[in-house]
């Protein structure tokens, strides 16, 4: 496949449909490949582009090798993956999706776009052996394609507030319970309490307490934490490696 093809063949899958049956699918089909790589997951309705950047940078310059995968494409669609500070070429992009394809082939629900970037992201992170890779939803949260991650090292919730309502719904309270989706249990998430509804917050910490996750609140704008301490600092679920 070449990358003209690739664009090609992802410009016909354009299209919404939710659910994660289509990408859950196609991940098992190229052998799961997000088990394969920690990963911080990062949902919000402003901020995860900011977000997803600075932390991959961090985590490039503490010599972690660190794939970043986010949405839209600043300049071409080779923006999308970045492995350190370098976005991947035509020709990385071109082999991955054709690795896709091969299996996307074989469903017979056929995968949306973005469905397919996301399962491509998964596969060149695993195959470019990340230590981590830092993921950001495309839309939503719980039935966003990115998440078919069972144990992420960190989930991240940078804000709430009116965004693809068609979908999501037009209250902060229902946006907030797409975006605490990506909330695993037992796994850490952090919050962003400056940035949403006091009942956007409570839907979060619903179910980050339903699913036994540990919450952290930031308030980057005023500069203080609210519930991190010296030993809370580590949000990586083995945070002893990253102190």
């Amino acid at each position: 496949m070449t990358y003209e093809e690739a664009l090609a063949f992802l410009r016909s899958s354009s299209g919404v449909k939710l659910g994660l049956s289509r990408v859950e699918e196609l991940t098992a089909r190229l052998g799961r490949p997000q088990d394969a790589v920690r990963i911080v997951h990062i949902a919000g309705t402003n901020g995860k582009g900011s977000v997803g950047a600075m932390l991959s940078a961090v985590l490039t310059a503490a010599g972690f090798r660190t794939g970043h995968f986010s949405t839209p494409a600043l300049l071409t669609p080779c923006d999308l993956f970045r492995i350190g500070t370098n976005v991947i070429g035509p020709g990385q992009f071109a082999a991955v999706l054709s690795q896709v394809r091969t299996q996307a082939a074989c469903m017979t629900d056929a995968p949306t776009e973005f469905e397919l970037l996301a399962a491509a992201a998964y596969t060149l992170f695993a195959q470019e052996k990340c230590d981590l890779a830092v993921v950001e939803c495309c839309m939503g949260g719980d039935t966003d394609c990115t998440n078919v991650i069972r144990a992420p090292q960190l989930s991240v919730i940078t804000g709430v507030a009116p965004d693809h309502c068609a979908y999501l719904g037009s209250t902060p309270e229902e946006i907030a319970g797409h975006k605490a989706g990506i909330i695993r249990p037992g796994c850490p998430v952090l919050v962003n309490d400056t940035c949403m509804s006091t009942g956007a917050l409570q839907v979060i910490r619903r179910t980050a307490a339903q699913r036994r996750a540990p919450l952290y609140t930031v308030s980057p704008c005023t500069g203080t934490a609210g519930q991190m301490t010296p030993a809370g600092t580590a949000y990586f679920r083995d945070g002893t490696a990253y102190r």
